[in-house]
């Protein structure tokens, strides 16, 4: 019976080596994989119902022969072997999910963790999330993209499908990319921290902000390039790829010495000279997309001489680079903190709808928000069109651990 023990090892590692592979490689970030890993994971299942099955057969079978041959010590053999596979392939998920469950409660922002909750994702339906993080990027459905001036896929039609958003909002910090100087600042005015992108504001209008006692802190895209930014063509022979979903914006190599030059140079010097009082960065998830030393290497030369300035600075999402510079210990040279959209809400851009984020993506950014809170960082919460219930569950959970948090009722965050 070691062709049947082998045939169950070779299947089981058919099935489990090539999840492992997709799960590193690009996590569960996207519909596409998440129903990959799905079909991976029920066809695992199935074989280990089958296999057992089959392998029973071949024990009756075999017993059998062995009422007819008693004296058949080969046939005791094989049917010895074939109980004790059977036992083990039958239990297998069993004992998987049994060291999944262990390593998912007890690991934190590791590979491995990243393994496990790709595993458990695979249990439920919901395989949309937006960083992407276990990922690599997991910004599939939220990115800076949505909330840039002008953009024509911008819709402010987006209908709650649970109670009506509560009016009351956290006004401590407040993040609106999707306003620029033609619409005033009127809505800015009772909020004390707020995040807007100053190539759209002039000096006079932070001065206005300053004199109601308001800090500004100020977008800069170091990881990728809009179309309509000014300095789209100059930099058009080191993009990357396109935005996923976003023709009109490209990733760029931030290891290329130019554009390094650029952001640090011209770029962040003007934001500054219009009285920035930090920066919210923005698609550092470009390491996410190409993960190499020289990329790595290139977010830290520009966010390590933008730091220098001593201007706080808020890492937006970048989970994957955030993770690996609080490893390395070079996190305290290039940010002071982080901001992570969607722990608790999703938007549904398909149908244009909010919805409750996934309990194990919630749980992914919880563990990933200990360990940036543990090292001392600072961390501010995006959420998206929460209703009362689910605004009061982000506020408990922001004020028990000390953060801050702002719930937009448009995603477009104008």
């Amino acid at each position: 019976m070691r062709n049947d023990r082998k045939l169950g090892i070779i299947l089981l590692c058919f099935l489990i080596v090539p999840f492992e592979v997709f799960a590193e490689s690009v996590g569960c970030s996207s519909p596409e994989l998440g129903a990959i890993i799905s079909v991976f994971k029920s066809i695992f299942n199935i074989i280990c119902i089958v296999v057992p099955i089959l392998l029973i057969i071949s024990i009756i079978i075999n017993i059998t022969k062995i009422v007819v041959n008693p004296d058949d010590k080969k046939l005791l053999k094989k049917i010895l072997n074939s109980i004790i596979a059977t036992i083990v392939i039958f239990f297998i998920p069993m004992f998987i999910n049994v060291a999944v469950n262990i390593t998912y409660n007890n690991s934190s922002n590791s590979d491995l963790f990243n393994f496990t909750l790709c595993w458990k994702s695979s249990n439920n339906n919901s395989f949309t999330s937006n960083y992407i993080p276990l990922d690599n990027n997991r910004k599939n459905i939220i990115g800076n993209n949505y909330y840039e001036k002008g953009d024509s896929k911008q819709n402010d039609d987006i209908k709650s499908t649970e109670n009506s958003i509560d009016s009351s909002v956290e006004t401590s910090y407040g993040v609106f990319l999707g306003l620029d100087h033609s619409d005033g600042l009127n809505k800015l005015y009772k909020y004390k921290l707020v995040v807007i992108d100053l190539q759209e504001f002039s000096k006079n209008d932070v001065e206005k902000l300053h004199s109601k006692g308001i800090k500004v802190y100020s977008y800069l895209n170091v990881g990728s390039v809009e179309e309509y930014r000014s300095y789209y063509k100059k930099f058009k022979n080191i993009y990357l790829g396109t935005y996923e979903n976003w023709e009109d914006e490209k990733w760029v190599d931030v290891s290329n010495k130019d554009y390094q030059n650029f952001i640090i140079n011209t770029l962040e010097p003007s934001l500054r000279a219009k009285g920035a009082d930090g920066y919210f960065i923005d698609n550092c998830d470009v390491y996410s997309i190409k993960k190499s030393d020289s990329i790595y290497n290139g977010l830290n030369t520009i966010l390590g001489s933008v730091h220098k300035h001593n201007l706080p600075m808020l890492i937006n999402g970048g989970d994957q680079f955030v993770t690996k510079a609080i490893k390395d210990g070079s996190y305290s040279s290039l940010f002071d903190g982080v901001n992570q959209e969607e722990v608790f809400t999703l938007i549904n851009f398909d149908n244009h709808t909010y919805h409750s984020q996934s309990s194990s993506d919630t749980k992914y950014y919880k563990n990933y928000l200990s360990l940036v809170k543990s090292k001392g960082l600072k961390v501010y919460l995006l959420e998206y069109g929460a209703d009362s219930s689910k605004e009061k569950e982000i506020k408990d959970y922001c004020t028990s651990n000390g953060f801050s948090y702002y719930n937009s009722k448009s995603y477009n965050l104008d």
